[in-house]
């Protein structure tokens, strides 16, 4: 099952680690709040990562994972919605039998199972590796939240120690208007850094939020290739062979009337074909209804992993 969104949790863990106090004051003391470069570039570092970070978080945004399932279940359904199942149902009277369009459409799609199988089967495939690769970027995304989470930590560390050092500075006795100013300059970088440390936050949660999502498509797709689709595939495979036993049936009891009246010892065996044939006429009802039954779970089920890829999408970083 999978585990639900809590961007409360994912906060808290970030916050948890606090850093050692004695790393705090070390790195404090060896600040010079009367550097310049101190002033206005401490943290840099840390907010090059945090940038690098970014453009990677970009370039993974532009992965295909995510359109490779969209197109796969388009063309999943373009062929599905194709097929006409209702050609299926069972023919009324002799003419009906013979020259019903339901009659050629079955016949049709009789010939175009083979073809149509494989078909279904590339498509599946598709389906699989389109899965594939969005575990593949999850597992990139979660070196990227690692990475990230270090780089929060880092900034916090920074800040921290920035602080005291200010702190300190200021507090100390005779503090002349220079060093006063480099203490102000370096107040406003640590306010920079807090808005660097408040990204990385909402960066790892919209890394998570992708993930989630790209889960639920997962999810999907695994139950598309692995249950609905064989489903859906045997039952057509059924229908079809008992829809054509049905129809050898149908001019087996024809052919039977039609010499009713030259072969009367025929009356019983057309009394029994009539029973076999009502027996199948009632298997191709049962077996038409689980058909129907299979194919309109694998188009509910697709339509849910297309509401799933819009919301991946539209939670791409």
């Amino acid at each position: 099952m999978q585990a639900a969104f809590d961007p409360a949790r994912i906060a808290a863990e970030f916050e948890a680690q606090a850093p050692p106090p004695e790393d705090i004051l070390s790195l404090a003391q060896g600040l010079d709040l009367k550097d310049p470069l101190t002033a206005t570039g401490y943290g840099a570092k840390e907010q090059r990562e945090l940038g690098d970070l970014s453009d990677m978080l970009l370039k993974r945004a532009s992965g295909s994972g995510l359109q490779d399932a969209l197109d796969a279940i388009h063309a999943l359904q373009d062929r599905i919605d194709s097929l006409d199942i209702a050609s299926l149902r069972p023919s009324k009277g002799l003419l009906g039998a013979l020259f019903s369009p339901e009659k050629r459409k079955a016949a049709a799609l009789r010939c175009n199972y083979t073809e149509l199988s494989l078909l279904v089967d590339r498509l599946a495939n598709r389906l699989d590796m389109a899965g594939l690769a969005l575990q593949k970027e999850m597992r990139l995304l979660d070196t990227l939240y690692e990475s990230n989470r270090a780089c929060y930590h880092a900034l916090h560390r920074k800040i921290l120690a920035g602080e005291l050092a200010l702190e300190r500075q200021r507090a100390s006795e005779g503090v002349d208007a220079a060093s006063d100013s480099f203490a102000d300059l370096f107040s406003a970088r640590l306010s920079q850094l807090r808005q660097s440390k408040a990204i990385c936050l909402q960066t790892a949660l919209q890394i998570r939020l992708t993930q989630y999502n790209q889960q639920a498509v997962v999810d999907k797709l695994k139950q598309t290739t692995e249950l609905a689709l064989p489903l859906w595939k045997n039952q057509l495979a059924l229908a079809l062979n008992i829809h054509q036993q049905q129809a050898a049936l149908d001019v087996y009891r024809n052919a039977a009337r039609r010499s009713l009246e030259a072969m009367q010892q025929t009356e019983q065996a057309v009394r029994e074909g009539g029973g076999d044939v009502a027996e199948k006429s009632q298997a191709t009802l049962t077996e038409l209804e689980r058909l129907r039954e299979a194919d309109l779970e694998l188009k509910r089920l697709m339509d849910e992993t297309l509401q799933d890829i819009q919301k991946a999408k539209s939670a791409e970083v």
